[in-house]
């Protein structure tokens, strides 16, 4: 069986909670579950065996960058920050207007497009 950090460092919890608690009498370094050399000892005894580490297939592609998003979805996240933001920030930029509803309505669709033209560009160079 592999010993793990994270099974270190249960053991290590567990070793801190069954110390005994003395509060008239402070106990000794050498008998402390945080000592250096009880610390040394689990440490040791955990990294015993493990080599190194092995990925599964699936997680050394995605590691190496073998599936990839498509451009698509850079271009939906700017169409989407495009639509919402553009407008907006355009009427402030012009300073504002009687029918504010209107204006965004209007604006949305070509700055949705430039938002998606953004998105792919950005996208495409990853």
């Amino acid at each position: 069986m592999k010993c793990t950090s994270l099974q270190a460092l249960a053991v290590m919890l567990v070793m801190a909670v069954a110390a005994p608690v003395g509060a008239e009498e402070p106990s000794s370094p050498q008998s402390s579950p945080f000592s250096t050399q009880a610390l040394q000892r689990v440490i040791r005894d955990a990294s015993a065996g493990v080599s190194s580490v092995r990925l599964s297939r699936h997680a050394a592609a995605q590691a190496r960058g073998g599936r990839r998003d498509s451009v698509l979805n850079g271009g939906l996240i700017g169409a989407a920050i495009g639509a919402v933001a553009g407008p907006y920030l355009l009427v402030r930029a012009t300073h504002g207007t009687d029918d504010y509803r209107k204006a965004m309505l209007t604006l949305a669709p070509f700055t949705a497009l430039a938002g998606f033209g953004i998105g792919i560009g950005i996208d495409g160079m990853m």
